[in-house]
């Protein structure tokens, strides 16, 4: 386990950057742009009709609508926190706490990709291979160090970061909302919640993604060149073959079908501890995992191989 557990940190050491200041950018570009609109009105009163200012204004407790700010009557017409029912506003704070979640997603599977493509390749690239060859570490442990780091090390910065911009939007919006409405913004938020949910949903994602991980480790164990290419460009290879001499998709369409379902159990915005829990019902979550795992076992063998020649 020490042993492990010493691979896991060299990981760490040599991925840190990426994983722990791409969050940290984006999390204080979100900042500056939130004390940044604090300086800046929007123009809305001028582009309201009569009757909106009428409809607004009954919303709002009859307030008039020309001493509220830009902000405040952005948060009056978007979230309409006074007339909604708190299943509807839950349902309006989650699409913003999930819209800020975004970025942050998208740069980390930006990230994990590009680790795991070359986590085997550069080693053989640059004869680091060698020196870790002259170690007492097998290559059993060395690749699944390797997918563990990306799938269950890495994002903890990247939930942190979640976290806090997700916190400080409902700070945000809490503060613009209709007189008396701010604890009902809070409420619906859930934002308590949303670590332990972010960290459920993230330990069932890299079991969900172990095929897509595994593939894409495989590829890095053996290609002598462009293994990005070679990653993303063989399941699209594939899916033109199978379309032009058998005429069906049926191999995109699982491809497909996986991701979706891995969507709705892992990455749905809504906070529910018990939702990734499901995968377990379900057959695609079952036929991912062994894949996943028969294509790490290929990369070991690949490794081994290059190691003994």
């Amino acid at each position: 386990m020490s042993k492990f557990i010493g691979l896991l940190k060299r990981e760490w050491r040599e991925h840190a950057n990426g994983f722990l200041w791409a969050p940290g950018a984006i999390l204080a570009v979100l900042l500056l742009v939130g004390v940044f609109s604090l300086f800046v009105d929007p123009e809305v009163k001028g582009d309201m009709s009569s009757v909106e200012r009428q409809e607004l204004e009954q919303r709002i407790d009859g307030q008039d609508v020309s001493e509220l700010s830009g902000l405040e009557l952005l948060a009056a017409m978007t979230l309409d926190a006074a007339g909604s029912t708190d299943a509807e506003l839950r349902e309006k704070i989650t699409e913003a706490l999930s819209s800020v979640a975004v970025p942050f997603n998208l740069v980390f599977f930006i990230l994990a990709f590009s680790v795991l493509v070359n986590c085997l390749y550069d080693e053989r690239k640059d004869q680091s291979i060698l020196f870790w060859k002259s170690m007492p570490v097998s290559d059993v442990d060395t690749v699944l160090s390797k997918w563990v780091f990306v799938s269950w090390v890495a994002p903890i910065t990247t939930i942190a970061a979640i976290c806090l911009a997700q916190f400080f939007t409902v700070a945000f919006i809490s503060a613009f909302v209709e007189e008396g409405m701010a604890g009902r913004i809070w409420s619906a938020s859930q934002i308590w919640l949303r670590p332990f949910d972010l960290v459920l949903r993230f330990v069932f994602l890299g079991l969900w993604l172990l095929p897509v991980a595994g593939w894409i480790m495989f590829v890095s164990s053996w290609a002598k060149r462009l293994p990005t290419l070679i990653a993303l460009g063989a399941p699209w290879i594939v899916t033109l073959l199978e379309r032009l001499f058998i005429g069906s998709n049926h191999f995109s369409q699982m491809i497909s079908n996986h991701l979706a379902q891995m969507y709705n159990t892992s990455l749905s915005s809504a906070v529910d501890l018990a939702a990734p829990f499901s995968s377990f019902t379900q057959l695609t979550f079952w036929i991912g995992l062994l894949l996943g795992v028969a294509l790490l076992a290929a990369a070991t063998v690949c490794r081994q191989r290059i190691n003994d020649g």
